[in-house]
């Protein structure tokens, strides 16, 4: 069994619009907008959102926006386009989900995408927040996660997770999601080995760290009932889209893909 979930539906139209803008501009005025997900390539646009709503926020900016067209993309030979619009949808997702809070720290690499669960700390009889003490009476907080990436498996689109944990130093009695996503008034520190040794936490962490495969697949499994709200599809918004993108619950095999690879 692979750690992937396929992608069932997903979408194809996609509005365009002919600009001369730089990465960093486009970011700063159309980057708040969580019902757009939006790449630049070559000069243009692509995007899924309210086009009213994309244009009217890069007129306010100086940029002309004339004409905006539609185009349908084949994933197959337009992943350089579709890749970053899929993934901003997750992020979203991700980070605003209603009935768990993940959380994606912002000192990490832009490449390796992660999330970790903030709330519940226990669901179904899995433990998702760790919280250790050493002998002095400090408190190590580890949380479950995941990093992920898209990728094909044959000719289909599978989300594929990968199990991840990070341990966090508090520096306050109680935090907040916020102080989490944000890490306020330096609410805590992001425990490094070094820091993990110095401060006694190696041994217990190292049991949650390097736990065993079957449990870190009920770890998975219970994150990704989360994310479903207990159904047996997880449906993410695409911009405007509800149902933009559309990825079973059910772990894939690797009979299935090899079945699909050689065409048999």
């Amino acid at each position: 069994m692979l750690n992937s979930l396929m992608l069932k539906k997903h979408p194809q139209d996609f509005k365009v619009i002919d600009i001369n803008i730089q990465f960093t501009q486009l970011n700063k005025i159309l980057g708040p907008i969580h019902d757009a997900c939006y790449y630049l390539h070559s000069g243009r646009l692509y995007f899924i959102g309210d086009e009213e709503a994309v244009s009217t926020k890069l007129r306010e900016h100086g940029f002309t926006t004339a004409y905006t067209s539609s185009i349908t993309l084949n994933p197959v030979n337009n992943w350089e386009i579709i890749r970053p619009i899929f993934y901003k949808a997750l992020h979203f997702y991700f980070v605003k989900h209603n009935s768990v809070s993940v959380w994606q720290p912002r000192r990490m690499n832009k490449l390796l995408k992660q999330a970790f669960i903030l709330e519940p700390t226990r669901f179904e009889d899995t433990e998702l927040v760790h919280e250790i003490y050493n002998s002095s009476g400090e408190r190590l907080i580890v949380f479950e996660g995941f990093s992920y990436w898209l990728e094909f498996l044959g000719s289909r689109i599978a989300l594929t997770l990968l199990p991840k944990v990070k341990p966090i130093l508090p520096l306050k009695a109680v935090l907040e999601a916020q102080d989490m996503v944000c890490n306020s008034k330096n609410a805590y520190l992001e425990a490094g080995p070094a820091l993990i040794r110095s401060k006694d936490f190696y041994f217990d962490f190292r049991k949650i760290a390097l736990k065993r495969n079957p449990e870190k697949r009920n770890v998975l499994n219970a994150i990704v009932k989360l994310l479903s709200n207990g159904k047996e599809e997880i449906s993410i918004p695409v911009g405007n889209l509800r149902e933009g993108l559309v990825f079973s619950t059910e772990f894939t095999k690797m009979e299935e893909v090899e079945s699909d690879f050689y065409g048999r």
